[in-house]
């Protein structure tokens, strides 16, 4: 078994080179009137007509925030908005859109006063109607938490949360099934028996469900896995050891009902937990520089293809000058890697993943911000394009406004859509946007990238490496005599040097200038032939 090979090694430029633009087809804006919380960023869903939906909070009409719900058409021109607004904190956790383009809002509301808290879900019909309002009341004076709401394949709906009962200092998690028409079905409940349980995630796996809680204690952090049949009732439940580690973000479950968690307290690490509680594996990536100002590495994404490979996307500490830089990795279902691939973009401070997406078949966008100016308060979005076999391309979406951040992504065919927040003007108290972004997925697979071939990529030795103007490149030549192309990439994909050259069996060794006006960095280098592929990097210096 092949481990721990880079098929697209280590691309990295340095300040001040210009990164592609990758231009979105329309923006449109709404007026938030908050301050930027990651708390409450929209949430964007394609119906089945192609419209876009994007759900999320604002203190317009007021007080307090409430729920905004926004329907575009495909061209970006507004067919309706409604507004859910109680004397409360109002806050949409999740929404699901159905066959007939009703669209299920589901999330919060926190009375100011008593400080309860009710989870409530709200159904729409395709012109914007109200059809059906639902909230879980059986349960006096505990607080109701909203976690997912997905649609069965009979279109009734299901809620996951969790409670919380101050009178009896208890907690669980609930689970509601309702039909078309608002009405409950059943539901289920899990008493935990002790404090301090919250919903992770859940995730309808062939004919049960899989919910998953978290629980932190003195021991340190369990996860628990519910497994509920589609009639409510418990299939297992099962604890995992108690984890020293801290996890707060890059939560996923596969279509098996495994549980993957990102480490957010330092570390590059993904750990992968069975529905049985067994903690299957652990990866993490050795680093080996420290950020003396701050967090040297957080993993924000985790997702898995149709082959039960594992992709993850973070950052890490590079250096004084890059500061954090993006990484995404691909795992095999064991967790060992496969490939990872660095990005950095010109400007300072944080380069950081925050959303990952497949946007087609086998085409994962992982999209983040990037600081554009010596101030770190300016953020613009990146988009970096990942297939099977690695990088694909990337670039920086300049958009109105200054921090922004991408919060929600959405295929739509040819297209894909971000949702996110940001601030509208320099005065960071000026009312903050609600962003919507429409892409060409045309825009961002065209690219210079060597083609793709299906074999894993063999090494490249150079050497001196690094170096200043020249170095030998050496590889075995396991086949006859051929014709290759050696090509230097930079981190966008971009053949900045591409020459010809021929291949005699067994060992090769020729000459590759890296020299002036290629600006000190790491390069990618590539050699391709009509069977095989090869791969390195190579730091240039002054």
């Amino acid at each position: 078994m092949i481990k721990n090979i880079a098929l697209y090694c280590l691309f990295l430029i340095s300040v001040g080179t210009e990164a592609q633009q990758i231009n979105p087809l329309w923006v449109s804006t709404e007026e938030t009137d908050g301050d930027l919380g990651l708390g409450r960023l929209p949430l964007v869903m394609i119906d089945s007509s192609h419209n876009v939906i994007v759900c999320g909070s604002t203190y317009a009409p007021g007080p307090v925030l409430g729920f905004v719900t926004t329907k575009y058409d495909p061209d970006g021109n507004k067919l309706w908005q409604r507004f859910y607004d109680t004397f409360a904190t109002d806050l949409i956790t999740s929404a699901a859109t159905d066959n007939a383009g009703a669209v299920y809002v589901g999330g919060s509301s926190t009375n100011p006063f008593s400080g309860q808290t009710q989870f409530i879900v709200i159904k729409y019909a395709s012109d914007g109607d109200v059809l059906s309002q639902y909230s879980y009341m059986d349960i006096p004076g505990a607080s109701t938490y909203l976690n997912k709401v997905l649609l069965d394949s009979l279109q009734n709906l299901l809620i996951f949360g969790s409670y919380v009962d101050p009178g009896s200092n208890e907690s669980g998690l609930l689970t509601v099934k309702l039909d078309p028409g608002g009405n409950e079905i059943w539901s289920a409940g899990w008493d935990a028996g002790d404090y301090g349980y919250g919903a992770v995630d859940a995730r309808l796996v062939d004919d049960h469900i899989v919910f998953w809680a978290q629980n932190g204690s003195a021991e340190g952090l369990r996860f628990f896995a519910w497994q509920i049949d589609m009639n409510g009732q418990t299939i297992d439940t099962a604890h995992t050891e108690p984890y020293s580690d801290y996890f707060e973000t890059g939560y996923y479950i596969d279509q098996l009902g495994n549980l993957y968690i990102g480490d957010h307290a330092g570390e590059y690490k993904v750990s992968k937990f069975a529905p049985t509680g067994i903690n299957e594996w652990n990866y993490s990536k050795l680093l080996n520089t420290v950020n003396p100002d701050g967090v040297s590495a957080r993993l924000r994404c985790v997702t898995t293809d149709v082959e039960d490979a594992v992709y993850i996307s973070g950052m890490f500490y590079y250096d004084d000058t890059l500061g954090l830089i993006g990484i995404t990795s691909k795992l095999n279902s064991s967790g060992e890697l496969l490939w990872e691939h660095k990005i950095a973009f010109h400007g300072f401070g944080t380069k950081a993943p925050y959303k990952c997406e497949w946007i087609s078949k086998d085409l994962l966008l992982v999209s983040g911000t990037i600081s554009t100016d010596i101030d770190s308060n300016f953020y613009e979005y990146f988009l970096a394009t990942y297939d099977p076999n690695g990088f694909v391309k990337g670039g920086i979406s300049d958009i109105p406004g200054r921090r922004n951040w991408p919060a929600s992504i959405a295929p739509d065919g040819a297209y894909f859509y971000i949702a996110g927040e940001g601030d509208p003007e320099i005065e960071v108290f000026e009312p903050s946007w609600q962003f919507l972004c429409k892409y060409s997925l045309e825009e961002v697979v065209s690219t210079q990238l060597p083609s793709k071939v299906s074999m894993v990529p063999e090494q490249l030795i150079l050497s001196p490496n690094p170096v200043r103007d020249k170095c030998r490149v050496s590889f075995d030549n396991s086949g006859g005599s051929t014709k290759g192309v050696l090509e230097i990439i930079d981190n966008l994909g971009k053949i900045i040097s591409s020459k010809e050259v021929f291949l005699t069996a067994g060992m090769n060794t020729m000459e590759l200038e890296i020299q002036e006006p290629l600006p000190q960095g790491v390069y990618g280098v590539a050699l391709r032939t009509a069977e095989k592929f090869y791969v390195a990097s190579v730091v240039r210096m002054k």
